[in-house]
Order: C-alpha cells, then structure tokens, then sequence
C-alpha cells in the first residue's frame, strides 16, 4: 500500500480480527511539501543502499522478578513460569521505517476449569512511550544505540499481575509499521508504504503465590487428660517466585469460633508444619484468652499474604470464600429391630437425622459427614450426594442457597460403632463449586463444623404443687439409684420444686382429667437437658395401672418437659387387691416403684411395657404385690471393664439396654459364662 505526500500524526485504527476500520492516516513527522530535496535525498539513499540490515525488529515479554530475595533486577520471558508478571511489547525500527504502531492487545486466560477470561485494549487505552525501555532483559536488537524505541506497557495497572490465576495466559498484539519506499517523479515528494497488520504472540504460565495443605479433611484431636495431640498441619507455599510471605494459621472449635492465631514469615516457595499447643490467644466463645482449650475436635483455616504487597486482596486463603456450613442439630431417628422388637441382640443399625445449612450461590461440589468415637477416632465415613434428604424427599444434600438451604440427612450407622460410653461427632466437610474464583482453580473446603451428640440425660424434677409432701412419701435416693446406678444412665434427681411463674395444664384422658403443675424457671432450665421430667402424684383412678405420662405429646426438654403422675388411690387399690397393709415403709416402696415404672416410659423409646410380663418386673403393665416390695431381679453385666451385679426392678439387662439406647448410650454387654 503506497502514499505520497504528508504524514500526519495520528494512530491508525484497527480492529481484534485484523480489518481496517475507517480512512488510513498516517504518522511520521518525516518530510513536507516544503521539505527540502536535498533532505529528500540523502532520505532516499539511506532507504535504497542499506537493503541488508534489518528495518523493523519487535519483542513482546513477559516481566517479573524470580526472586525478590537476592536483589536482582527483575527479567524479561516469552516462555515458561512467571509470577505477578507485568507485559510490554516493544517495536525497535530505523529508515527507511518512519512510524510504527499498535492497534490492539488481547490477553487471555487458557483455563480448563471454567469459560477464559479475556481482556481486550485498542491502542489508545494504552498509549505508548520512546526510548530504550528501561530494564528490559532482552531487547529484540543487539545494538540498540543504532534504533529508535517504541514500548507499550500492556497491562495498565502492573498490580492486576499479583491476582492473576495460576494458568496459562497467552498475549497477543497486532502491531504495524510504515516504511518510506522512494521519491515520486512528479512532485518529488516521498513515497510511503504501509504494512501489516502484523501479530506476535506469546504464552506463559503464571504461577502466583498460593497455599495449600494435604491435611485439608483431617480435623485436629486434643484431649490432654488421655495424651491425644494430633495437631500438625503440613503445607506449602507455591509460587514462581521466591519471596517472603506471611502466613496466618487459625484454630476453629466445632461451632466455628476462632480459639488460636498466629502469624509466621516465611519464605515462598517452600513446604512447612505448624503445629498447635491447644492454647487459647483468641477467645470467641470459652474457654476465655490464655488458658488450654478443651478436649475435642478442631479445624484449621490458613492464609498467605505477599510480604512486598501486605494486602489482603493480594493474598490466598486455603478455605472456601464462597460456601458456609451451618451444623445443625443430630436427632435419633430409630432402629431397626431384624423382625423381632423384642430380641436386642439382632438390632444391626441405628438411624440419625443430621440436620445442616449450606449457604452459597451454586451447590457443594461435594461433601461427607465424618463419625468420630468418643476416643476421637474416625469411625465412619459418609457421601453426602447418596444420603436420602429428609428435609426435600430427595438425595439433594449438597444443594445450597444465598440465604441458606437446610438439609436433613438420614445417616444408618452400625450399633457396632456406638459400643463406647461418651461424646459422638458428626463432623461436616463440605467442599464449593467455585474453581473460577481461584488463583490455583481448585475447588475449595469449607471449615469443618459440628453439632456434639451428646447422650441425653435424665432430669426428675419433684412437683409439690398437686403433692406437698411428695419429696418425703418416695425414696428419691432409690430412683437415682436406680437409673443413674444399676442402669448407668446420666441421671439427676432435683429436690427443688419447679419454681417457674408460668403453670401449665395437662390432660390425661377422662379417669385423670385437668392436672396442673408448675414449670421451671430460668435458672432450673439451664440446670436441665433433654429427657425432663416432672413427676407429680394425686388421687386419681382405680386402676391396676399405678399411673400415666405424656411422653409423646411433649419435647421432653426443660421448656417443655415430660409429665408423670401416681394415683394415690391406685397404690391404695392394688394394696386392697394384694391384701398388702400399708404400713412402714411399704408405702414408699410402692410410690418408689411406681415412679420408676411411669418414668421409664420417659426414658424408653422402643417397648410399652415388659413383653413377658414377668411377676417381679416393675416394668410390667399392671402392678401386682412386687410393687411393694424391693427388687428380685438379679442382673449382672460388664461395664468399664469390670464386673457388676445389681437387684434391679427391671428383670433383664434388655430393658436396660432398651433404655441406654433411647439415650443414645451404648449397650452394657453381659457376663459370658463357662
């Protein structure tokens, strides 16, 4: 393409695919109508007898510094690792090339991980200096001192180079250049060729600086009382460039408080350990600052942060930015019996209900719940995406929502693996679907959270509203014995009566009607746990049946706790029945067993009454003369190693079972005889 005449200093358009847009105008400040032809000359014989030497030579690199370390000046690459880079493309030229110029930069991001992202400048975004550019490595001429320079930075804000993703980015320029090509016969005035559009093209592969940890999906063990300390944490820096860092580690308890912080520096790239004392700096719940954590479960979060750049915004997290776990509550949602309710010993499985939140703009990618013993061991390992979701009717648990998503998941767990008397972990490790919005697009773990189960505990709370004198007629010692002793369950008699302002009515059916009692006040809540219960005695109907609870309409929590009551004139009825006189203490061994029969039904999820119906079993449907009398049953099992022999009102060890089951307690094993 040839022109004859000015040129003019103005860019010349283009476009990404190479077209023209527009008239061509063309920039060199060489000669004029006015110009002399003598200029015009020794122009000419410049351009026409140097054919041998290159007119134009470009370079486009990448820029950064290897290692910030050693005081070295930063280098200029085409190919391979770079970190935090910078871009430029410089164009070197001499006559008989007058002008050269750009038209556009592209720069893209070549993920396999989500859609590339791209970045596009027309050449007046980016304008464009002269000179030998200052620190370029490798300039595209050997003997600069003989060319005239033109450098365009491509990126216009060298900070973007710090948060660029670790992939491959390829850079493309369409650069052109105008070449004075002899004199025109007629007006004497030079002759200028144009050409291009030329592109030059280069890739590299950013490795900016990162963190991450192989000990993602191992939670932190502590229990110093039994020398468990599993609290290492291994991980790396990675980066291709070698620098100082600062690292953040972080110690969460299950609820997702924060416990312990500490900064470290260290040098990147490079693996490490941190490990963990159980102190406590950093107090958002208990223990309070600078004393010992206590026994349980932990996870870790970590950070890195660029030491010549201290910006958050600049540094790497390990966990998810971009999904929240909510633990919520874990519910016992039943058994399964092998066909013979009343036979323990074929019971295989044992269901829970753990119910989460899961809080994002995309579902989890995915995620498991972790059983932990009350040794801290893990036990059991579930994926989420097979779990029936109770809270949707669907295997939808990794579903999630902005505002949050609730999920119910039923877990099936081995009665093998729930054999130890303690605390149970249901751990969640749940991982988002965000690989986009990461330097090293990976997919990314969200704290581990947990709800504790815990066993239920059994709370007796001594009405005196309907009974003043409740707390003398039963021998309330014996009930704790009872249940906190022979059946090993986590039991607390209260000899304070409810002492809350509110009172509540119950009904129990037409032969009890209305029954009112008092319930407890804050500070008796708070004293309290799940399986409550107030026990309450009044006259009430003839009947072989001593008495009645309301288990089932009730939570059986401090708020609203569970209610049994004793006819008085049923003891009275059955001692007739019996020809039992009441006299001494047979009285109190009678309300005695009556409590007992009507708050097992409190405590026993599984069975109504005792199947066989054995006469010296309190636990049988109607009362007969044992209820007044002390215990004929002699049960014997093992428990923390040692052997233990009780007379128990309930006559065999499965009814006990029964019970610790409902509580989530493990089964007392018998003893093996030769």
């Amino acid at each position: 393409m040839r022109y004859t005449g000015n040129v003019q200093n103005e860019p010349l358009g283009g476009s990404e695919d190479g077209e023209r847009e527009g008239s061509l105008s063309l920039s060199a400040n060489f000669g004029t109508a006015r110009a002399s032809k003598l200029a015009l000359l020794l122009l000419c014989l410049f351009a026409f007898c140097s054919p041998s030497f290159p007119q134009v030579a470009v370079a486009l690199h990448a820029n950064f510094d290897p290692d910030l370390t050693d005081n070295q000046p930063p280098v200029c690459v085409s190919q391979g690792k770079v970190a935090a880079p910078t871009f430029h493309f410089i164009i070197a030229y001499r006559g008989p090339v007058v002008q050269v110029g750009v038209d556009w930069v592209k720069i893209e991001e070549l993920p396999e991980q989500h859609v590339p992202a791209k970045a596009f400048w027309q050449v007046g975004e980016l304008g464009g200096g002269y000179g030998i550019p200052y620190g370029c490595t490798s300039l595209p001429v050997s003997d600069p001192q003989n060319w005239a320079f033109r450098i365009w930075q491509i990126l216009p804000y060298p900070m973007v180079g710090f948060i660029l993703h670790n992939t491959d980015y390829r850079v493309t320029v369409q650069w052109w250049y105008i070449k004075i090509a002899g004199l025109d016969p007629n007006s004497g005035m030079p002759i200028y060729e144009f050409y291009g559009p030329f592109q030059a093209s280069i890739t590299v592969q950013v490795e900016n600086l990162v963190i991450e940890s192989p000990d993602v999906g191992k939670v932190l063990r502590w229990d110093p009382e039994r020398n468990i300390a599993d609290m290492t944490i291994q991980y790396a820096l990675k980066s291709a460039q070698r620098k100082g860092s600062w690292v953040r580690v972080r110690i969460y308890n299950m609820y997702g408080e924060l416990v312990y912080e500490a900064w470290e520096r260290k040098i990147s790239p490079g693996s490490y350990s941190f490990s963990w004392d159980g102190s406590v700096n950093v107090s958002e719940g208990t223990p309070s600052q600078g004393q010992i954590a206590p026994s349980g479960l932990y996870t870790f979060d970590l950070f890195v942060m660029e030491e010549a750049i201290p910006f958050y915004g600049f540094g790497d997290g390990l966990r998810s930015g971009a999904l929240r776990v909510e633990a919520g509550p874990i519910e016992y949602w039943g058994y399964d019996d092998g066909g013979t309710p009343e036979d323990e010993s074929d019971d295989q499985h044992l269901y829970f209900l753990r119910w989460y939140t899961l809080y994002s703009d995309r579902e989890a990618s995915y995620g498991e719940i972790w059983l932990y013993d009350p040794d801290l061991e893990r036990v059991k390992v579930w994926q989420v995406g097979g779990l029936w979701c109770e809270a949707h009717g669907a295997s939808d648990g990794l579903s999630a929502d902005p505002n949050g998503k609730v999920h119910g998941v039923i877990l099936k767990v081995p009665v093998s693996l729930m054999q130890k008397p303690g605390i149970y972990y249901f751990v969640l490790h749940f991982y988002d679907s965000h690989p986009d919005l990461y330097k090293n697009h990976k997919v990314k773990a969200a704290l581990e959270v947990n709800a504790l189960l815990e066993p239920d505990q059994l709370h007796i709370w001594i009405d005196r509203r309907n009974t003043p004198d409740l707390d003398r007629i039963v021998y309330w010692e014996r009930v704790g014995y009872a249940f906190g002793t022979i059946a090993r369950l986590p039991t607390h008699v209260h000899r304070d009566p409810p002492a809350g302002d509110e009172e509540k009515d119950y009904y129990f059916g037409v032969a009890w009607g209305k029954v009112t009692v008092k319930l407890l006040d804050s500070y008796q809540r708070q004293r309290s746990r799940r399986r409550t219960v107030i026990a309450t005695a009044r006259p009430g109907p003839r009947t072989t049946h001593l008495g009645a609870s309301n288990k089932k309409e009730t939570k059986m929590t401090p708020e609203d706790p569970a209610i049994v009551i004793i006819s008085t004139t049923a003891i009275d009825y059955v001692a007739d029945l019996n020809n039992i006189e009441l006299k001494g203490d047979i009285s109190n061994i009678a309300y005695t067993n009556a409590f007992i029969h009507e708050i097992t039904h409190v405590v026993n999820d599984k069975q109504e009454h005792c199947p066989q119906k054995v006469e010296t079993c309190i636990w049988r449907e109607s009362a007969n003369m044992y209820f007044y009398q002390w215990w004929q049953n002699l049960i014997e099992y093992w428990y923390n190693n040692e052997q233990h022999r009780y007379w128990s009102p309930w006559h065999s060890l499965e009814e006990i079972n029964a019970m610790r089951r409902s509580l989530r307690l493990p089964k007392l094993q018998p003893l093996r005889r030769q």
